[in-house]
């Protein structure tokens, strides 16, 4: 019997040991408070007699983008925007700062925005030098040109990229440079004309105006005046009429007013060459290029030139290229109606003779009765 109750405390004991040595031996699961901070990249790190802020510096080559900060018994998690290699950490409630965290990263740098490589530059390279040059391209948003003039015959240009965007080589800058010869113009190479060019007089809404159609052949590119003129001259006057510049074509047509004439803001002739109105009546003049009316050619310039064959428009029925009435009072009559076909004394004339003749049959006729 009392060995039985002896082996009963014996097992209790033992049972008792067991379990004491299995509870020891389950890991703690203590559960961390709330306004703990989570450890993140940097680890929890406490603070030593709760500083009112703390600066901190990522690792190098990283930046800062958030951090958390615990004072009593609140934390806060702060974003950093942008990220920062330096942060001062600082309790939006507190003075202090118990213990604090934070996160870092490795930022990545964007390759720059590649642009095309230009092409080369338009170079004009002729015979001699007087129409050697060159189109230097516009500078745009992403490229500066520039150029370092001629040297010994040598051009260069460069073109250099603004900001941090490079060329698609990864350059910044390119450079094109051209050595322009100087060889002998061929005298037998085809030169520029005018050839076809033609200038005419027209007569519209009693105004004279001037027609030009004009074509430059120019086969070598050696022109590099683009201003058309007209020259109009009787041998002691001369008036030079600027036309405009040629088209990229070579080409340039259009009208002006003859010189002399004008017209008002409607479009209404109201000034003819050789004439001019003296109180309030038209009068002829030997002013207001009253000699234009009496050429017969002009030249058109650019650089070459070329003779064109001109005159004075001639009135029509239509279009008066005078005044065209005699304003009340007298004065000079207009060459123009004159010029449209109407001659009121010349039909007088005629008229009369031909009464005076009807009238001389009717007595031969009347004589002839009677003799019979």
């Amino acid at each position: 019997m009392r060995n039985t109750r002896a082996l009963r405390v014996a097992a209790t004991m033992v049972g008792a040991l067991a379990l004491t040595l299995a509870v020891g031996a389950l890991p703690a699961q203590a559960a961390q408070p709330d306004f703990i901070c989570e450890p993140l990249d940097s680890g929890k790190i406490d603070t030593t007699g709760s500083p009112a802020t703390v600066t901190v510096t990522a690792p190098a080559g990283q930046l800062i983008d958030g951090y958390c900060v615990k004072a009593g018994t609140t934390k806060y998690f702060v974003p950093v925007v942008p990220p920062q290699a330096t942060v001062v950490i600082d309790h939006p409630d507190k003075d202090s700062v118990s213990h604090y965290s934070y996160s870092y990263f490795t930022p990545t740098t964007p390759d720059p925005e590649k642009l095309a490589i230009p092409g080369d530059p338009a170079w004009a390279d002729k015979c001699g030098t007087d129409a050697d040059g060159f189109t230097l391209p516009s500078d745009t948003d992403d490229i500066d040109w520039s150029t370092t003039g001629l040297v010994g015959g040598l051009e260069r240009l460069t073109a250099t990229v603004k900001g941090t965007k490079t060329f698609t080589d990864g350059a910044t800058t390119k450079t094109f440079e051209h050595v322009f010869t100087d060889e002998d113009c061929d005298p037998t190479t085809e030169t520029a004309t005018l050839d076809g060019s033609v200038a005419t007089g027209v007569c519209e809404a009693d105004s004279p105006w001037i027609h030009y159609n004009v074509k430059l052949t120019d086969p070598e590119g050696t022109v590099t005046n683009r201003s058309v003129s007209l020259v109009m001259t009787d041998g002691t006057n001369t008036e030079t009429i600027v036309l405009g510049d040629l088209k990229s074509d070579g080409t340039l047509e259009g009208k002006k007013l003859w010189p002399g004439a004008s017209v008002d803001a409607d479009g209404k002739a109201n000034g003819w060459p050789g004439w001019a109105l003296v109180d309030g009546k038209w009068v002829e003049t030997d002013g207001n290029f009253a000699w234009t009316r009496g050429i017969t050619e002009a030249k058109l310039v650019v650089n070459p030139e070329t003779a064109v064959t001109i005159s004075y428009p001639e009135a029509t029925p239509v279009c008066a290229t005078g005044p065209e009435a005699t304003p009340p009072g007298g004065g000079n009559g207009s060459t123009a109606l004159a010029e449209t076909g109407f001659a009121g004394t010349s039909i007088a004339i005629v008229a009369g003779i031909i009464v005076i003749a009807g009238a001389a049959f009717l007595v031969v006729a009347r004589i002839r009765r009677r003799r019979a």
